[in-house]
């Protein structure tokens, strides 16, 4: 089984629109969006959001899996110094595998090769698997705590690009 991490453009928007719904029905808590309101978005939208101006969205895709991996990333229009990792999700039979450490890798990569020199994010609150995830790749909180959909708190978390992870 080999993996490969690529950024997707518009033409893979269904894949992008499954994987996303996958990470929806799998881990509901994990994210500040629901399966009911993305289920419900037109193919237009999704389009857009892997157009090549759009924020990032890397896959990662096994060769006989499928796809078992996502990781979004964004650039901060108020601080040129900062890139933001959105979303991150790794399918169920790749947990453990060290997938993530990839996923963050690659963001990492993509942060730095546009200039940043921070990364940050925004972790539900009581997601323990992801926040000991991003503690582990160097990852701090700011003490900056917001209200997500769903009335979850959202722990924000930030990094140096380029500092060493797990």
């Amino acid at each position: 089984m080999t993996v490969t991490i690529h950024r997707v453009g518009p033409e893979r928007f269904a894949d992008i629109r499954e994987l996303r719904l996958a990470a929806l029905r799998d881990s509901p808590a994990a994210f500040s969006s629901t399966l009911e309101r993305e289920r419900a978005f037109p193919d237009d939208l999704w389009r857009s959001r892997l157009a090549p101006e759009a924020n990032p969205h890397f896959v990662a895709e096994d060769s006989e899996e499928g796809l078992v991996g996502l990781v979004v990333g964004a650039v901060d229009p108020d601080d040129a110094d900062l890139a933001w990792l959105l979303s991150m999700w790794v399918a169920p039979s790749r947990r453990g595998s060290g997938l993530v450490d990839e996923l963050i890798a690659v963001i990492d990569s993509w942060a730095r090769a546009t200039g940043r020199s921070k990364l940050k994010l925004e972790v539900i609150a009581d997601n323990e698997p992801a926040r000991r995830a991003y503690l582990r790749h160097g990852f701090t909180p700011t003490g900056r705590v917001t209200r997500a959909a769903g009335e979850r708190d959202e722990v924000e978390m930030e990094r140096q690009a380029g500092e060493p992870s797990a």
